[in-house]
């Protein structure tokens, strides 16, 4: 009976501690309307080293830890080849506002939150790119996000064969370019769809009637345990 009672406690305390966390969970900012090659794709082929697009903090919940990103594959131009090049992405707190991105990348960029990894692509565009990298930790409390792409290595000549799906509205990012070069740049109000893979064992932060369940359950658990192995009494003759 005691044996049941403890695995019994064990389990409770299992479930209550298991319930915040789960596996990937996905969040996509920007809705479809059209299609721009930027900017993993024909970016190359315009020369340029830099990109720079920004996430309003309104577009996530709460704390965020995602490890992957991707784009979809939007209307194609010609085959939809991809230039060959590599691609450095880093995350950013950034004081920029969607649409306000500055022409000069180091305005846009705070502070530093994850240098998320390098990524060589070229060949057919698939239906999804997906790059998973470093653990990007995130509190929309502390400012918008920025994804900040440095593009090297480029071989262009694909030339614009190839697009990913871009959100036009314009309510829920921003982008920018810098061309190789030169200091000069535009901005463009053009979000790129973006999926974050969200971590919610870390994004899910339990509620406090929650720890009181965990607590409550360790406490049995501890009293069962001590019950159980209770040490019998020494008689001396």
């Amino acid at each position: 009976m005691k044996l049941l009672r403890s695995k019994a406690v064990t389990a409770a305390c299992a479930l209550a501690l298991a319930a915040p966390w789960a596996a990937h969970a996905d969040l996509i900012v920007g809705t479809p309307q059209s299609g721009n090659c930027y900017p993993m794709a024909c970016f190359a082929s315009d020369g340029g080293t830099t990109f720079q697009q920004v996430y309003a903090a309104s577009a996530f919940s709460g704390l965020t830890t995602f490890d992957t990103v991707s784009f979809f594959q939007g209307p194609q131009f010609g085959s939809g080849t991809m230039d060959s090049a590599s691609y450095a992405l880093s995350f950013y707190l950034t004081p920029r506002g969607p649409n306000g991105l500055s022409q000069t990348g180091a305005d846009n960029r705070g502070s530093l939150l994850a240098s998320f990894g390098n990524f060589s692509f070229s060949g057919l565009l698939p239906a999804t790119l997906d790059m998973t990298g470093s653990l990007v930790n995130y509190d929309p409390l502390a400012g918008n996000l920025l994804m900040d792409v440095t593009v090297s290595g480029a071989s262009p000549g694909n030339g614009y064969q190839s697009s990913f799906q871009a959100d036009y509205s314009g309510t829920v990012g921003s982008r920018y370019f810098a061309y190789r070069g030169s200091t000069s740049g535009y901005t463009d109000s053009t979000l790129v769809v973006t999926k974050f893979s969200l971590l919610n064992a870390i994004r899910n932060v339990p509620e406090p009637a929650t720890w009181t369940i965990v607590a409550a359950a360790l406490a049995a658990m501890a009293i069962a345990m001590r019950r159980q192995y209770k040490p019998s009494a020494l008689h001396l003759s």
